[in-house]
């Protein structure tokens, strides 16, 4: 027979994520227009800070079911008012355990100002970037598991002056490999 969707919840709370990640702290610094997706249930919306630059803001966005409209919104199509997007590419991210994390990057520009946004989808333990392999993999566990959860993990941080958009890449791919562990723990 036809296997339905069901609703599920992560084992965790996404709020539980630590606020503490290696040499990044959980700041009280305000971000300005932090991103938010009104169709994740559950989700953190969180500024880290380091010794070893920028802050990034985090966002981790959970969905128990997804189907036709109600779904994660892609962080490649919303952006806080006034930004643009102006450069767009993949990059594997190396996490411990030897694991890689397809990610997208963007860099967004509003008058003189410059981010570079990272961001994945997280289907259980399987990460991987683009918005259409996000659909195939919701499409794919609806059928084999009867469940269409996942969650979305976006970061940004600024791009000084002083360094090239792939230095602040390399900065949000170094923050992942903090984040990743925390995101699975949470989900699984």
């Amino acid at each position: 027979g036809v296997v339905f969707p069901r609703a599920t919840s992560p084992h965790g709370n996404i709020a539980d994520i630590a606020g503490s990640l290696g040499p990044y702290r959980e700041s009280a610094d305000e971000w300005p227009n932090p991103y938010s997706d009104a169709n994740a249930e559950k989700s953190l919306s969180r500024v880290y800070a380091s010794p070893l630059g920028p802050p990034i803001e985090t966002f981790v966005g959970y969905l128990s079911g997804q189907f036709a409209t109600k779904r994660l919104n892609s962080p490649k199509l919303v952006f806080p008012s006034g930004w643009e997007y102006a450069d767009m590419g993949q990059m594997k991210i190396p996490m411990p355990g030897g694991k890689q994390v397809d990610a997208i990057w963007l860099v967004v520009k509003k008058n003189q100002l410059k981010r570079i946004v990272l961001y994945w989808y997280q289907v259980g333990d399987k990460s991987f970037a683009g918005d259409l392999r996000h659909r195939f993999e919701l499409i794919w566990n609806r059928f084999i598991h009867g469940r269409t959860d996942s969650a979305v993990a976006r970061m940004a941080t600024p791009i000084r002056e002083s360094e090239s958009a792939e230095q602040a890449r390399e900065r949000l791919a170094s923050f992942s490999a903090y984040l990743y562990p925390e995101i699975l723990r949470v989900l699984q």
